[in-house]
């Protein structure tokens, strides 16, 4: 179950061109990667070095996680420029 809300999570959370990739409410397709898309996958996660047992979930589309750009940290010692 906790697999499942991290997934959920992720598809709030993550967005491509400034949208989440999911709205709460629309139909959700997954599917298997393409020979292609696994190949390449396989490629970069083998040179990685990661460990293959680990659960992966791949988007086919480039995600950023605006959490991961937090400007509330560090505000203490922000300057004013008034």
């Amino acid at each position: 179950m906790c697999r499942v809300k991290t997934f959920v999570r992720d598809l709030h959370v993550l967005q491509h061109g400034g949208r989440s990739l999911w709205d709460g409410s629309a139909e959700i397709c997954l599917r298997s990667a393409r020979p292609e898309e696994a190949a390449v996958w396989q490629a970069d996660h083998d040179a990685s070095g990661q460990n293959a047992k680990s659960p992966w979930r791949v988007f086919l589309l480039p995600v950023i996680d605006p959490s991961k750009f937090d400007d509330d940290h560090g505000d203490e010692d922000h300057t004013d420029f008034d």
